[in-house]
């Protein structure tokens, strides 16, 4: 791994856009791959962002938009942080599931 955490966290941001910040970020693998998953909010838009970043070169490898609004998800009464960021997404049933692969080896 040549790319930190903090690293990975601000190419994230910058890969969304201008306003953007990371609410989450975290190491894990995606279809055997070992990534960075990063959850950021695009303070423009209002949405979320979910996108994925080598840790080997810093290249962003994915990147898919959320309708979800900051209230919504706060408000929800369920956990979504944890189904984003929790075991479902690298089994391919939270938000970065297949759908945000398509085109990555």
């Amino acid at each position: 791994m040549h790319v930190s955490l903090a690293n990975a966290s601000t190419i994230a941001e910058k890969a969304v856009g201008i306003n953007a910040h990371s609410i989450a970020v975290r190491i894990g693998t995606v279809h055997g791959f070992l990534v960075y998953m990063a959850l950021v909010h695009d303070m423009n838009t209002g949405t979320f962002h979910g996108v994925l970043v080598d840790p080997g070169n810093g290249k962003v490898l994915a990147s898919t938009s959320f309708p979800f609004s900051a209230s919504g998800m706060m408000m929800g009464g369920g956990d979504m942080m944890g189904m984003m960021m929790g075991p479902g997404m690298m089994e391919g049933h939270g938000i970065m599931g297949p759908g945000m692969m398509r085109g990555y080896p």
